[in-house]
């Protein structure tokens, strides 16, 4: 695997508004959707460690077909995921290569963008 990407097996708890319940699977895959390419410090409750890095890609299975409701206000319920997780987390002192795939100008006349 390339220097800076790293494949993390963990399990997360996913939490879903009641309203999302008709399918719970594409609830969980926008709920994780939405930490692609950004930074996730994530601890996993599997082998005890934290996983950072920015998210790039997930796979995951549910655990089971029930769901754990959180105590209080929060009407939300927590899905309990098993995921593979790709991870791009490089170290000090790595070399980090790369090749732009589209290039394009914004030109400016009379305070418009034109692409």
């Amino acid at each position: 695997m390339m220097e800076g990407l790293k494949m993390a097996d963990t399990e997360l708890m996913v939490y879903i508004h009641p309203s999302k319940c008709g399918n719970v699977f594409n609830a969980v895959c926008r709920e994780l959707s939405s930490l692609l390419f950004q930074f996730v410090p994530l601890f996993s409750s599997k082998y005890d460690e934290t996983l950072d890095g920015v998210l790039l890609a997930f796979d995951f299975t549910m655990k089971s077909k029930g769901a754990k409701v959180l105590a209080g206000l929060n009407p939300y319920f927590g899905v309990k995921v098993e995921s593979s997780l790709l991870l791009f987390n490089p170290k000090p002192n790595n070399l980090v290569e790369g090749k732009a795939v589209k290039l394009f100008m914004l030109q400016t006349s009379n305070n418009f963008l034109e692409s």
